[in-house]
């Protein structure tokens, strides 16, 4: 019964540690944002393009600047 004890408190501190996951989709800070999953539109592929273009421009710049 004296190892349960600990195990109970390290559970409980694992679990206040994990954060939530955060889908691009569905939320967003800046805008305030906050949808359910299914309430919104799936991305178009030009939106897509246009996300994943930023992305490897990004991954681009932090390569020469090394």
């Amino acid at each position: 019964m004296k190892t349960f004890a600990p195990i109970i408190g390290l559970l409980l501190l694992s679990a206040t540690a994990v954060t939530p996951a955060e889908a691009n989709w569905f939320s967003s800070q800046k805008h305030n944002t906050m949808y359910n999953i299914g309430s919104v539109r799936n991305p178009t592929p030009q939106e897509l393009r246009f996300y994943y273009a930023q992305v490897a421009a990004e991954q681009q710049a932090k390569a020469a600047r090394k």
